[in-house]
């Protein structure tokens, strides 16, 4: 029987979401050195929000909401692609960084498919982040045009994604 093998951390490596140095979606410079990887809870931060979704001409344009909770399907799938891409960019990346044998454990929220978004608490929430602001419009605080331009640029997936 081998004996038990102690390992010393070395270095703890933090990465961001969004664009720019450190993102999760871009490659470190660990390529094939990292023995095992976690990311807890992170990945449903997009790298950005999608660009249909501040469009006005897109169909996809999320007009006084800003997540796509309760929004049409095209705003959600808007959401569901910029999810796909930013995880097949960040699985692409850690697997260069991860040595032969090396480990990767993620804890990914998500929605289980018998539920819409809007039905869990995290949509909930959103939507009545979305409505505060809407108030915070007609009272003259912000502009609508302000509330139609920001978007949380977060997705949970579900088993059938």
């Amino acid at each position: 029987m081998e004996k038990n093998k102690n390992y010393e951390v070395v270095e703890s490596y933090s990465m961001n979401g969004g664009e720019g140095p450190y993102s999760y979606v871009q490659n470190s410079n660990y390529q094939s050195s990292l023995h095992f990887i976690h990311s807890s809870y992170s990945l449903h931060w997009l790298s950005k929000v999608p660009n249909e979704v501040r469009d006005r001409n897109s169909p996809a344009w999320n007009k006084g909401r800003l997540h796509y909770t309760n929004a049409s399907n095209h705003v959600k799938e808007a959401y569901a692609s910029q999810y796909a891409n930013d995880t097949t960019s960040f699985l692409r990346a850690r697997a260069e960084e991860l040595v032969a044998g090396g480990l990767m454990a993620l804890l990914v929220p998500a929605v289980p498919d018998i539920l819409l978004p809007s039905d869990t608490t995290n949509g909930t929430e959103k939507d009545l982040l979305g409505s505060c602001f809407m108030d915070m419009t007609k009272m003259g605080l912000v502009r609508e045009e302000e509330v139609d331009n920001f978007n949380l640029p977060m997705y949970y997936t579900s088993p059938s994604d």
